[in-house]
């Protein structure tokens, strides 16, 4: 018959090696661009979105879109409250900015200099109508709604005291 202190003593043992090979795993495996960041997207995608983000909100006073981490946000969300015909539009507008890319600068976006990138993202914005502006909407939403974005950009003050819904000050 087992004993407490010998149950006890079996079974952290037994965690322990459960976690350090896990923690092992992890820490061997995650560096692969075409690896998957959900069911939907996979990493390349979620870099072209966090890239793209920096361009359309760049660092200033306050983190760009790429410090929010913007495109995880998008890959989550898009995964888990977009339809099916939402998210196949929304890859395939992904896809269309990278073939777009390839045209003008001859290269991937992730692959070009801040200013092609930048360059390409104005022409898209006045060119492409029906997946552009659904990008940048999400690139903004992911942003406002982000820490970053919530407490540096939106000056939140985070102080306790009685709520004034009419005052002069707004909040960007």
């Amino acid at each position: 018959m087992m004993q407490r202190r010998e149950f006890i003593s079996k079974t952290t043992k037994g965690a322990g090696l459960l976690i350090c090979g896990s923690m092992f795993i992890t820490a061997n495996g995650c560096t692969d661009a075409s690896k998957p960041f959900n069911e939907l997207f996979t990493q390349k995608e979620v870099d072209l979105l966090n890239q793209l983000a920096d361009v359309i909100i760049p660092e200033t006073d306050s983190p760009g879109g790429k410090a929010a981490k913007v495109g995880e946000f998008i890959a989550s969300v898009m995964k888990d409250c977009a339809t099916e015909e939402e998210q196949s539009k929304f890859k395939k507008g992904l896809s269309l900015i990278d073939q777009r890319s390839k045209e003008i600068s001859g290269n991937e976006f992730l692959d070009c200099t801040t200013s092609e990138q930048t360059n390409i993202a104005q022409q898209l914005d006045q060119e492409e109508k029906e997946y552009f502006p659904a990008v940048k909407s999400w690139i903004v939403s992911g942003y406002l709604t982000s820490e970053i974005g919530a407490t540096q950009f939106l000056k939140y003050p985070q102080v306790p005291g009685r709520y004034d819904g009419c005052t002069a000050e707004r909040p960007w």
